[in-house]
């Protein structure tokens, strides 16, 4: 049977928001992205690249999905894993399948039960 591993960036105060710029989030007028790369321990950076070298699917929501495709796609050679992984969008909205190989899961709970099998 397969895991389901979560990986979040959540801050002590329950806060979770990816460790990237300014600008990476900025729906509902939010103005603090970014502010917890001062905070992050140098051994974070080493553990996440080792599980960029790791063989994986990705289980994404549709709004990681479309920032990360709009990324990853021009990063390709940093995370090469990612790019031939198969991504699962858990979404109700139509999606534009940007990045291959994409399956949208229009019922999460019971497809990702059909998928740990």
């Amino acid at each position: 049977m397969r895991k389901i591993i979560a990986f979040e960036h959540l801050s002590l105060d329950g806060v979770v928001q990816a460790p990237s710029g300014k600008e990476e989030d900025v729906s509902n007028d939010f103005e603090h992205g970014g502010w917890t790369v001062p905070f992050q321990h140098p051994e974070i950076g080493q553990v996440i690249r080792g599980w960029m070298h790791e063989d994986c699917s990705l289980l994404l929501g549709r709004a990681t999905y479309e920032q990360w495709a709009s990324y990853w796609l021009l990063h390709s050679d940093v995370w090469l894993v990612a790019d031939h992984a198969m991504k699962y969008v858990a979404t109700r909205h139509a999606l534009p399948v940007l990045w291959q190989p994409t399956t949208c899961l229009k019922h999460p709970t019971s497809e990702l039960k059909l998928l740990k099998q």
